[in-house]
């Protein structure tokens, strides 16, 4: 989600992903959701229930400071919770083992908090967590 609460999007990435590119350009961009290849894949197909649902939330405009604090802190907690649920199904370690993915549910711009829920959604044994937050 961005700071003004629209529909989140998933990114992904994987090391062949910049293969192509130098080290120094890789080290800048390889946990930035936005420069991934596979950024807002399937949005259209996998998140328009979400958009729908959302519209019919008050927005950033709608709410004092106070009451947007509030509504923003359900939405990010209803997309951990979901992010939860699908790592409980299994979504994130069918190709792979789990431990060699990082799911994090970040926003734009970046605040303190995304760091608490990567901890959460990840194993703290994860060593993509341990890199990214490194980075």
């Amino acid at each position: 989600m961005i700071g003004e609460g629209f529909t989140p999007c998933i990114s992904a990435s994987c090391e062949e992903d910049f293969e192509q590119i130098d080290f120094t350009t890789y080290n800048d961009i390889r946990f930035s959701p936005s420069d991934s290849i596979y950024y807002a894949i399937g949005y259209e197909t996998h998140f328009k229930e979400v958009t729908k649902l959302l519209n019919t939330r008050p927005t950033i405009h709608d709410l004092s400071i106070d009451d947007w604090q509030i509504e923003w802190d359900m939405r990010m907690s209803a997309l951990v919770t979901a992010l939860i649920e699908l790592d409980n199904n299994g979504v994130f370690s069918k190709t792979q083992p789990r431990q060699n993915i990082l799911v994090t549910a970040e926003c734009l711009p970046p605040d303190d908090i995304d760091i608490e829920r990567a901890k959460l959604l990840n194993s703290p044994d994860n060593l993509i967590l341990k890199e990214w937050l490194r980075d």
